[in-house]
Order: C-alpha cells, then structure tokens, then sequence
C-alpha cells in the first residue's frame, strides 16, 4: 500500500509512504519510468501533476532489479532482455539462469557482494579484509549458469568483492571478505568489445570464452610479497 497521495497547491511538499506486505519487500520509487528514490518515505515538492509508482515484489521470488527503472523481475533473463543501453541488472536473490540470455551492449549485470555495495564492484580494505582467501559462507549473491546454457556478454558482467591488501608475507590483491559468484556450469561467452570483471569468484563445470577483442579481468594476487621489480615485470608482460 501507499499513503500521502493528494492533490495540493503548486509548491506544496510531498511525502508518499510504501508499506509492503508480509514476506514483499519496497524496492523504490519511479518517476516517468526512472528510479528517484529508495527509501519507502519519498519526498518532494510538487509543481505539476505526478504519478510516482511504488515498485514491490514479492521477497523470495524477484531475482533481479533494473538499478535504473526500479523494476523487478522473478527472472534473470526477463530482466535482461528489458535492460536498455547504459541500466544496471542487479541480483537480488540467489538464482538459476536456465535458458540462453544476452547482456545487450551498453547493459551491465551486477552481481553484488553486500547490501552496502559500491557500483564499480569492489570495496578495497574494510573491516572484513584478511590475510586469507574468501571463505564460500561469504558468498552473497550467487548465480547459477545451468548446464548446457550460454550466458553472451555483448556489455559488461560484474561481479563484486571485497578486495584485500594486509600486510606483507601473506596475500595480497586476493578476494578477501564478502563477494559475489558465479556458478558457470554451461558457456560465458565475452564478445569483441565486452567486458567480464571479476573481483569475486567463478567456478563449476562449464567454460568462460573470451573472444579476440574481450576484455576479461581477474584479481592478480602476490603471494610473499617482498619486492617490486619481478611484480612489475610480469604486469608489464
């Protein structure tokens, strides 16, 4: 439900309240087709005739949300193939992609690594940062690529983590806390031009495959750390 829609005098500030139902979650408010606002409480002053709209979902079935229009879809590929050129598809569950999808170019699909994520995917020495590698239980969100299926990335496909840089004689640059993964057991295409950065982790049966002109990129891990040059050598190799 919503509560605080009225007609006012020009100028008049305005707050709309969503109230979700049991086992539903508030993912946001949108305004002609784009997402203004998060908070369940919006808002705003009104100088014209408005039509906000409260997007909800129901909490254990919405899979993944347009960062940008504030939908939500019970299925990875419907999402997908909704996105636009320059929208975000984020993870909000857990899911399977059970058929073949495409990321479109200019479209990204997130997966985060933490509530409190950041958009360039990573989040560089926190409380949660250590000397050892990601533990599995500090996977976040995790996505399923189910066997026989591909997964074409003509955008980008980003996949969060928490990035770490204790101090020497141990790891360093490595996967360290919360983190986002991909269980690829089918195909991961990277088309020419496209783009797969991963500072969580990928594993399962299946292959990623990077075409001439891809760009994939990897945590580089420095295990020992005790000098420069050989470090810079290989990175300039």
């Amino acid at each position: 439900t919503v509560s605080g829609g009225a007609t006012v005098a020009a100028g008049t500030q305005v707050t709309l309240t969503a109230a979700p139902k049991a086992d539903c979650s508030f993912y946001g408010w949108t305004l002609d087709g784009r997402l203004v606002c998060e908070d369940a409480s919006y808002s705003f002053i009104a100088t014209k005739d408005v039509s906000p709209m409260a997007i909800f979902g129901k909490t254990n079935e919405v899979a993944a949300k347009n960062c940008q229009t504030g939908l939500v879809y019970t299925d990875l590929a419907e999402a997908l193939s909704a996105a636009k050129s320059g929208e975000t598809v984020m993870l909000l569950n857990n899911c399977t992609l059970g058929v073949n999808a495409v990321i479109k170019s200019g479209v990204c699909l997130y997966v985060p690594y933490s509530n409190e994520f950041s958009y360039d995917g990573f989040k560089d020495g926190t409380t949660a940062n250590k000397t050892s590698l990601a533990a599995d239980a500090e996977a976040f969100r995790t996505v399923t690529v189910a066997n026989g299926v591909t997964l074409t990335v003509n955008g980008k496909l980003l996949v969060g983590g928490v990035i770490g840089y204790p101090n020497a004689n141990s790891y360093q640059g490595h996967t360290s806390g919360a983190h986002g993964k991909i269980v690829n057991n089918g195909s991961i295409v990277v088309a020419d031009g496209a783009v797969f950065d991963c500072y969580g982790f990928v594993d399962g049966s299946g292959k990623v495959i990077a075409k001439d002109g891809a760009k994939v990129y990897e945590p580089f891990i420095v295990y020992d750390f005790s000098g420069g040059q050989n470090t810079l050598d290989l990175n300039n190799a």
